[in-house]
């Protein structure tokens, strides 16, 4: 609407039509602000109904069901507890009065310069970890393996510094300069705090407890340690509590851990009468722990160099067997001996360690047989054999491959499935026909399931 003057108006009238068209303009200025606020108004009220809409199944779903999910949630990173606890109150008040949620504490360390402030950090989930997991027992995973020493850090922190300022010629002059330098009177924690590793102490005490008494809840353990031997040590040490009720130790070491660290053996977990699992370096290492071999279900060696097969005996008990092998450095020759285990039913061999394919396995059919290294075939039977070359599969041609599968499906012919990478699919097909044409090949093979590089089965063939 508008407000004109005519040439007869006086000057007062015309200043009151200016007023009443300058209100008109703010009448409509109003109106468009406000069908913008209304546009608005709907679009969030379609939000909010979306959003209720959306978790309303979630919300009337019973909390044994959604305790679950969150179980498989936090399953591979238990920290991820944090961002359940941000949604909404009901999954703060679930996850809070839940202790299976609490009870796997997962802690890395790596080259970070500050480990105070990490250690800081680390003790106050712990705390929270401890206090609401309540007595459900406690599953460890400890990973050291990214630590150095607290010299190596400042040298670290001197070279980074002093990069700046260098050209790019003088770098290569620069970290050789820095690798040796003397760093005595600085690694001193009166002179620097942050990098050094007593904190370490400090927050694995919170978890060790006032003479070991949350030692008694540990369930489970994964520890790696660091590969200088002077960290390790220093964190083996303060493991000499008894744990009763351990079921499962699993120990990451750089090297043979009876080799380094033999001054500890009958200090360091001095009680280990519950154990069921165990890995270690080498079989030399069992030696280290005090438990009870005929308890025990399942063993692995992570580097094992040569193997005497009375090393089993014990194990009588056992039903899983992994052996690795890393380096063909230090094999011993071909021995020949008696592998006895009554219970056996997994067996894997992973690397070139050809003692296992000279033992004679007194074991019954086993449900599985896992390969890796050419030409090492354990002297077993096996309902299912599973071939997997080291990583990455693409670095491998079938012409390569084929004399390892040759002999696997001559050797193992009582097993009825075979297990291989999808990408040899069409040789192993072709393997097995000609094979078929032969009337002496008599196999007991059924399918063959071929691996995705994720570790599923993408597809199973029947042979």
């Amino acid at each position: 609407m508008a407000a004109h003057s005519i040439p007869s108006d006086p000057p007062e009238i015309c200043r009151k039509l200016e007023a009443l068209q300058h209100q008109y303009e703010l009448i409509e200025e109003l109106r468009s602000r406000m069908s913008a606020a209304q546009l608005e108004c709907a679009r969030l009220e379609t939000e909010i109904s979306e959003y209720r809409a959306s978790v309303a199944p979630i919300r009337k779903c019973p909390q044994e069901i959604l305790l679950m999910f969150f179980e498989y949630y936090v399953h591979e990173d238990p920290r991820l507890i944090r961002r359940l606890l941000l949604v909404c109150k009901q999954w703060y008040e679930l996850a809070i009065s839940s202790p299976r949620l609490w009870n796997r504490i997962l802690i890395e360390f790596d080259s970070d310069w500050d480990i105070e402030s990490i250690c800081k950090s680390i003790k106050k989930r712990l705390k929270k970890c401890l206090k609401l997991s309540g007595t459900v027992p406690l599953e460890l995973h400890l990973d050291f393996g990214g630590l150095i020493p607290p010299q190596d850090l400042i040298r670290s922190q001197i070279r980074e510094l002093l990069s700046k300022y260098t050209l790019f010629d003088g770098l290569e002059e620069l970290k050789e300069w820095a690798s040796d330098l003397n760093v005595d009177l600085l690694n001193d924690p009166a002179v620097i705090s942050d990098c050094q590793p007593h904190h370490l102490s400090e927050f694995l005490e919170k978890l060790i407890g006032d003479d070991g008494y949350i030692m008694l809840r540990w369930d489970s353990l994964y520890l790696e340690l660091p590969e200088d031997t002077e960290l390790a040590l220093g964190i083996l040490e303060l493991f000499s509590h008894p744990t009763p009720n351990l079921t499962r130790l699993q120990i990451s070491c750089w090297s043979d851990i009876r080799e380094e660290y033999g001054a500890l053996i009958g200090s360091i977990f001095p009680d280990l009468s519950a154990l069921e699992h165990l890995e270690v370096t080498n079989a030399a290492d069992l030696e280290v722990f005090k438990f009870e071999p005929t308890l025990l279900k399942s063993l692995t060696f992570d580097d094992v160099k040569s193997c005497d097969p009375s090393t089993f005996t014990p194990f009588i008990r056992l039903q899983q067997l992994d052996v690795h092998c890393r380096s063909v450095f230090g094999l011993a020759e071909d021995s020949h001996g008696v592998v006895h285990l009554p219970e056996l039913r997994r067996l894997s061999v992973r690397g070139p360690f050809k003692d296992f394919g000279t033992f004679e396995f007194r074991v019954p059919v086993l449900d599985e047989l896992h390969l890796s290294g050419p030409f090492i075939y354990p002297k077993v039977q096996a309902s299912r054999i599973i071939w997997r070359p080291k990583r990455p599969w693409d670095q491998w041609k079938l012409d390569g491959i084929k004399p390892d599968l040759r002999t696997i499906l001559l050797q193992y012919r009582s097993a009825t499935e075979l297990q291989i990478p999808s990408r040899f699919k069409e040789g192993i097909s072709a393997m097995i026909r000609e094979l078929k044409s032969d009337d002496t090949w008599l196999s007991a093979l059924r399918f063959v399931r071929l691996e995705a590089e994720d570790g599923t089965v993408s597809e199973r063939i029947e042979v």
